[in-house]
């Protein structure tokens, strides 16, 4: 296409524009918008324009069709914002305030993250974070971050290493109970980042870096 001028330099048209005669139109989504301004059959009526048509073709139909393959749960707010969305009070339970705010959650992950370095979480569930290890098989954790009552963070351990009186001193709330693999879930919960202190990053410390 002979699109390297304007229609400012095509002496045979008494029109006026300097505008460049193939445009690429922004858009805030996967998809692109092309503009061609075309004044002549012979500009497109050419071997090269009708591959292009066909690959953009090709292409759109593609992406029509990862879309229409794409779950529901694929577009959830929780898969699309990830850690974002477990920092935001939006989809507390029984919408209302929750007593425990993000900055309790930063700093729960902070601990965690300089308990044990290379912990991998996974931010992808509705109300949810789990954590492991690349050499773990199960789940080290799973912080729950959407519970009006405050932010409940449980620990899995081999059953019967933890004491209750352990960790009696740690956020507002203490249970010790079975888990169904096995193992004992530790939950603690927090509603102050006060509660989220050094004694929290000790304990983490002295669980994982002992394994």
């Amino acid at each position: 296409m002979s699109g390297q001028f304007t229609v400012d330099d095509i002496d045979e048209l008494a029109v006026y524009g300097r505008g460049d005669r193939v445009r690429m139109l922004p858009r805030a989504t996967e998809w692109q918008e092309m503009v061609i301004t075309v004044h002549w059959k012979q500009e497109i009526d050419t071997d090269a324009f009708r591959e292009f048509l066909k690959e953009a073709g090709a292409s759109d139909l593609s992406m029509m069709d990862k879309k229409a393959n794409a779950s529901i749960e694929d577009h959830s707010p929780w898969k699309v914002l990830g850690k974002k969305w477990h920092l935001m009070r939006k989809g507390v339970s029984a919408n209302k305030n929750p007593k425990s705010k993000a900055e309790v959650l930063e700093a729960l992950v902070t601990n965690i993250e300089s308990a044990v370095p290379g912990i991998a979480f996974d931010w992808t569930e509705r109300q949810f974070v789990h954590g492991k290890r690349s050499t773990d098989d199960a789940d080290l954790f799973r912080i729950s971050t959407k519970r009006r009552v405050g932010l409940d963070f449980t620990l899995f351990v081999a059953e019967g290493s933890l004491a209750l009186g352990r960790i009696a001193t740690l956020g507002v709330e203490r249970e010790i109970k079975p888990h169904k693999d096995g193992r004992d879930a530790v939950l603690i919960r927090f509603t102050q980042l006060g509660h989220v202190g050094g004694e929290v990053s000790e304990l983490l410390k002295s669980l994982w870096q002992a394994e």
